[in-house]
């Protein structure tokens, strides 16, 4: 949490350390990340283009004002600090010791109907368009 207040130069030896070794190409973006000027690490960022993502570009623009900029501007509403579960994270070591094992212990039992649940957001009335297809969960025939 540190290295969010002092900036992006902070961030950047950190995001070195985490995702170096993550394989793909992670060592590609990694040098990318550490010759920018212009990095910008926000934890909705991919949430956000997650989302974007699922607008066919021949809707881009007209839809994206008329469908996803009033959801955007209300999560981002949201993004002050205390406001998210992000500033309450615990920051010692022993309380990460304990989160480590409590998600360790969730996720071994599969217990990501309570996170499904309990941590769901509101997000009023918008809804992603169903394009066929998009869904990998559903077998092609």
């Amino acid at each position: 949490m540190a290295a969010r207040r002092h900036g992006a130069e902070d961030e950047k030896p950190i995001f070195s350390e985490l995702f170096g070794s993550a394989g793909w190409r992670s060592g590609e973006l990694i040098k990318e990340m550490s010759d920018s000027a212009d990095f910008y690490c926000e934890h909705m960022g991919v949430v956000r283009d997650i989302a974007a993502a699922m607008l066919e570009p021949t809707e881009a623009l007209h839809t994206y004002e008329e469908r996803f900029r009033p959801f955007m501007k209300t999560v981002q509403d949201g993004i002050e600090k205390n406001k998210t579960y992000w500033y309450k994270m615990p920051s010692g070591p022993i309380l990460l010791m304990a989160l480590n094992l409590f998600l360790a212990i969730a996720s071994f039992f599969r217990l990501d109907v309570l996170a499904k649940n309990a941590m769901r957001e509101d997000t009023g009335d918008w809804k992603l368009p169903d394009y066929e297809g998009m869904d990998l969960r559903k077998k092609k025939d």
